[in-house]
C-alpha cells in the first residue's frame, strides 16, 4: 500500500532501503524530535505490560539515512568470529570491559573504533552456554593483528563496562563473538523504568492475540521492543515507575519553493505588477462567523472570511459579546474630520457619519456645557475624574483658577474640615470645647428606652461589653463612679453573691443537676466522657491486664497523643476492680477522657483491656 513510507513504484521504505534524501548529513533530512514524555499504558506494578505510540514516525537510524532497527537483527550483523583461537582476553571487570581478537584479513580499528560522538556499532559476546554480554564499541588499539576492542554501555558516553550478567557469563569458554551495526536514534532519558531493548513483535505475532499474549509472556521485566516503522513500543516494566522521557530522529518535513503560478513566474517583494500580464495565485479564507478555532504561536492558519465573503480582520468583533483585554484585543486606528466649527457634516438622520474634533485635535463630544448654563432635562454628563495627590498641596498658582479635585492614596476624595459652619471642628479626646464635633441620640432611637419601660418582642438594643479581668479588682476610683462589668478568663460575669438578696430570702437555692452516665460497649484502652467542658464525679471500672496499670483523667474532647500530661493518675492493680470519686466534681475545661497508662506522669497507651464506666455533668 503506498504511504508515506513508501518510495517510488512501491517498494517500501525500510531498514535495508533508504529514505529519500538529498544529503544524509544535512539537518534539513531528519529531525530531532523534542525530547518526549512517555506515560506508560500499563498497570501500576512492576512486571505489568503495554503499548504506547510515540508522537512521530518513522524513528531513523543515527545517520538518518534509513528507518532504525533493533540492532539484534540479523540482518544488522556485519562480522563474527567463531573460530575461537581467534579471541583472546575478554576482561569483564567494570570500567575496563574489552575483547582482544586476532585478525590478518580486515583492519578492525578502521571498520569499528569510534573514539568520540555516538558509537555505531555493537559487539556481542555468546559463551558456550549461551549467556551474553554485548555493549557497544568505543577505542580499538591495534598491535599487529591483534586488536582490543574497548566496550561501553551506552551509545554515548556510559562506562567502560558490559551489558549483561557477568556471574552468568563464562570469559574462559567463549562461543562465539559477533558485531553488529547499531540502527537506531532511539535512547530513554532516565532508562530505568524499561532498561533492555529486544526485537519487536512481527505484524505476524500482532495480527493473533494468542500471540501476541505470548510475545508479552517472553519478555523478562524491563524489556522492550520498538517497531520503528510505526513508532509503537510494547515493553513490560522493570519498576513501578508510571512514565520517562525519550529522544530519537525522525523525517523532517518536505518542503516546496513556488516558482511559477499560472504559468508565470512568481514575482519578487517590492517588484512592478503588469495589468492583464502579472500572475497571481488565489488566496483561500476560511468561512467562520462564529468562535474561530485558534492556533498555536508559531502554526499556520487560514484567514477568515463571513458567509457573505467579507474577510474578517484581528479589529472585527462581533457587538455586544467581545470583551476587551487589556494589550491582547486589536483595533484599528480610527480617522476623524477637524471641524473648528462644529457642523453636522451629513445632510439626513440616520446618514454615516465621521467624527469631529477641533483646532486642538479635541474630539467633540455632548454632554459639554458652558459655564452657569441652566440644566435641561435629559442633558448628558462626564465623568468627573480626580489627581491623586498624597501630599494633599494646591495643583494650582491662583485663587480662584480651576483646579481638579485631589484624592488620597487610597483613592478617597480629599475634603477641608479647617471650617464646619465657620468654626473651626475640635477632635481632641479630651474636655468638650466650642468646637468638638456632638452626637445626639433621639430618646426615639432603636435601642432607647425609657427607665422602666415595658419589653416588647424584636426590641433592639446596644451590647453590653464587659472589661476581662482575671484578677478581680475594682476598675475606678470612688465609690458611686462609673465602672464596666467585668468577667474571668472563661468570659463568665464576676457576681458578688456575699450580700443577701432581701430581708426575708437571704439565701440562693439552686435545682440540682442530675449527673449523666456514659460506659463502655467492650474491653478499651480509652472512653471519651464528655467532649466539651464538664465536671466529673465518679470513674468505675476493672482492669483485666494481668499487671498493674494508671488510669488517667485528660482535660481533652478527643483521646490524647501519648506523652500527653494527665490531670489525674491512679494505679490499679492486676485484675481488679476501681472506683475514683470526686465528691465535689472534678471541672474540665475543654472535655473529659479517662485511659489506661503503662506510664504515671504522661500518656503511654496499653491495651484494650478495661472496662470504663463514669458519671459527669
Amino acid at each position: 500500500m503506498t504511504n508515506y513510507l513508501t518510495r517510488p513504484g512501491g517498494t517500501e521504505v525500510s531498514e535495508r532501503m533508504p529514505v529519500q534524501v538529498d544529503d544524509v548529513t544535512q539537518a534539513s533530512d531528519r529531525v530531532a524530535a523534542p525530547t518526549e514524555t512517555v506515560t506508560f499504558n500499563a498497570g501500576a506494578k512492576a512486571s505489568s505490560t503495554g503499548v504506547n505510540a510515540l508522537d512521530k514516525s518513522p524513528i531513523l537510524n543515527l545517520t538518518g539515512d534509513k528507518v532504525g532497527s533493533y540492532w539484534g537483527h540479523t540482518k544488522n550483523l556485519i562480522y563474527e568470529v567463531a573460530d575461537m583461537s581467534k579471541v583472546g582476553t575478554l576482561t569483564e571487570t567494570a570500567t575496563s570491559a574489552a575483547v582482544v581478537i586476532t585478525d590478518a584479513d580486515n583492519n578492525l580499528e578502521l571498520l569499528f573504533e569510534i573514539a568520540s560522538g555516538n558509537r555505531r556499532y555493537i559487539l556481542k559476546a555468546i559463551d558456550s552456554d549461551g549467556s551474553v554480554l554485548y555493549g557497544w564499541i568505543g577505542g580499538v588499539a591495534a598491535s599487529g593483528n591483534a586488536y582490543t576492542i574497548d566496550i561501553h554501555n551506552a551509545v554515548t558516553s556510559g562506562a567502560q563496562s558490559w551489558v549483561g550478567t557477568l556471574a552468568d557469563f563464562d570469559n574462559t569458554d567463549i562461543g562465539k563473538i559477533e558485531v553488529y551495526s547499531y540502527q537506531s536514534s532511539f535512547t530513554w532519558v532516565t532508562g530505568t523504568v524499561l532498561t533492555t531493548e529486544v526485537a519487536a513483535p512481527s505484524e505476524e505475532i500482532l495480527d493473533s492475540p494468542l500471540k501476541t499474549k505470548e510475545y508479552f509472556d517472553s519478555l523478562s521485566a524491563g524489556e522492550y521492543g520498538v517497531n520503528y516503522r510505526t513508532g509503537a513500543i510494547y515493553f513490560k516494566k522493570a519498576t513501578t515507575g508510571t512514565s520517562d522521557t525519550c529522544d530519537y530522529n525522525t523525517m523532517a518535513s518536505s518542503s516546496v519553493t513556488i516558482s511559477e503560478s499560472g504559468g508565470s513566474a512568481t514575482l519578487v517583494d517590492d517588484s512592478a505588477f503588469t495589468v492583464a500580464s502579472s500572475a497571481v495565485t488565489p488566496v483561500g479564507y476560511f468561512a467562520d462567523e462564529t468562535a474561530p478555532d485558534s492556533v498555536d504561536e508559531g502554526d499556520i492558519g487560514a484567514a477568515r472570511m463571513t458567509l457573505d465573503r467579507k474577510q474578517l480582520t484581528a479589529s472585527e468583533q462581533i457587538l455586544g459579546t467581545a470583551t476587551y483585554t487589556e494589550a491582547t484585543t486589536y483595533g484599528s486606528v480610527l480617522g476623524v474630520v477637524r471641524n473648528d466649527a462644529l457642523a453636522a457634516l451629513a445632510d439626513t438622520d440616520n446618514e454615516i457619519a465621521p467624527l469631529q474634533v477641533g483646532a486642538t485635535g479635541a474630539l467633540f463630544v455632548q454632554g459639554a456645557y458652558a459655564e452657569d448654563a441652566a440644566h435641561s432635562s435629559g442633558d448628558y454628563g462626564h465623568q468627573i475624574f480626580a489627581v491623586r495627590n498624597d501630599a494633599g498641596t494646591s495643583l494650582v498658582d491662583t485663587d480662584g483658577d480651576y483646579a481638579p479635585l485631589m484624592v488620597n492614596a487610597s483613592g478617597m476624595l480629599n475634603i477641608n474640615f479647617d471650617q464646619l459652619r465657620d468654626t473651626a471642628p475640635d477632635v481632641n479626646l479630651g474636655a468638650a470645647s466650642a468646637g468638638t464635633l456632638r452626637v445626639a441620640l433621639a430618646t426615639d432611637s432603636a435601642g432607647m428606652f425609657a427607665e422602666d419601660t415595658a419589653h416588647t418582642t424584636a426590641d433592639v438594643g446596644a451590647q453590653v461589653l464587659a472589661v476581662r479581668n482575671d484578677t478581680l479588682a475594682s476598675l475606678c476610683d470612688t465609690d458611686g463612679d462609673y465602672t464596666p462589668l467585668q468577667v474571668g478568663a472563661a468570659g463568665a460575669l464576676y457576681v458578688d453573691l456575699a450580700t443577701k438578696l432581701d430581708a426575708t430570702n437571704d439565701s440562693i437555692s439552686t435545682q440540682p443537676v442530675e449527673p449523666s452516665n456514659i460506659n463502655t460497649s467492650a474491653a478499651a484502652t480509652s472512653l471519651v466522657i464528655k467532649a466539651s467542658a464538664g465536671t466529673i464525679y465518679e470513674i468505675r471500672g476493672h482492669n483485666d491486664n494481668a499487671a498493674a496499670q494508671y488510669i488517667q483523667v485528660h482535660d481533652a474532647s478527643s483521646l490524647p497523643a501519648d506523652t500527653a500530661v494527665p490531670e489525674d493518675s491512679f494505679i490499679v492493680a492486676a485484675n481488679s476492680n476501681f472506683s475514683i470519686s470526686y465528691p465535689q466534681g472534678k471541672s474540665c475545661a475543654t472535655g473529659i477522657v479517662v485511659t489506661n497508662s503503662s506510664t504515671l506522669a504522661t500518656k503511654t497507651i496499653g491495651g484494650a483491656d478495661c472496662w470504663f464506666s463514669a458519671e459527669y455533668i
